[in-house]
């Protein structure tokens, strides 16, 4: 029969932590819902005397209420950094795109002689404002390297985890709704550790 786990939960600035310790195995997990994904916080305690290994594929997650459950995907940290690569590519491309139109047609102005319009082209103008949207793409790319950075260090990996120590971090899951229940399953060692979210529309 296995040991039901012991359950606390405490407040970290502003965030509600719920906590289970089974056996050698204490894990902990905060959510936040950022509109396009749920993130989870998740922290693992290894108290046994030997090394354990966490995969972010031991993680699974499920959203629903009555009849309509469906599987979510959890991103592994490749998927999402991926994922996010990919938006900003849309993005610096529409920008790239929108910043050349602006150029062309900075450019250009019309002028009245006598009620007649009198079109033309100033290249000094159309070179400056060029300038400055080849430097707030610069500026753009440089952010988003940064975020994809800021990515690389908080998320979670594959991890051996040594006796006495834990590993504290981050994952994303795909979000399906703003109202259920999200049931979310962290295997460490063969435990099975679930936690039970109770999402509500804000």
């Amino acid at each position: 029969m296995e040991q039901e786990p012991l359950i606390t939960t405490e407040w970290i600035d502003g965030n509600l932590w719920a906590y289970q310790s089974k056996g050698d195995f204490i894990v902990g997990m905060t959510i936040q819902d950022d509109g396009e994904n749920y993130q989870i916080g998740l922290l693992i305690q290894n108290n046994s005397v030997a090394k354990v290994i966490f995969d972010p594929l031991d993680v699974s997650a499920k959203f629903g209420h009555g009849n309509s459950i469906k599987e979510l995907q959890v991103y592994t940290y490749e998927e999402y950094h991926k994922k996010v690569k990919k938006n900003q590519n849309w993005e610096l491309a529409l920008a790239g795109l929108s910043a050349g139109l602006n150029a062309a047609n900075a450019g250009w102005s019309t002028t009245y002689v006598n009620g007649h319009p009198q079109t033309t082209y100033n290249y000094g103008a159309a070179a400056a404002v060029n300038s400055a949207n080849m430097m707030n793409l610069s500026n753009m790319e440089r952010i988003m390297r940064l975020e994809r950075n800021a990515i690389k260090y908080g998320y979670l990996k594959k991890n051996t985890i040594h006796p006495g120590e834990g590993i504290i971090g981050y994952m994303n899951i795909k979000r399906k709704g703003r109202e259920g229940l999200l049931s979310i399953d962290i295997t460490v060692d063969g435990n099975n550790f679930p936690f039970l979210w109770h999402m509500q529309k804000k």
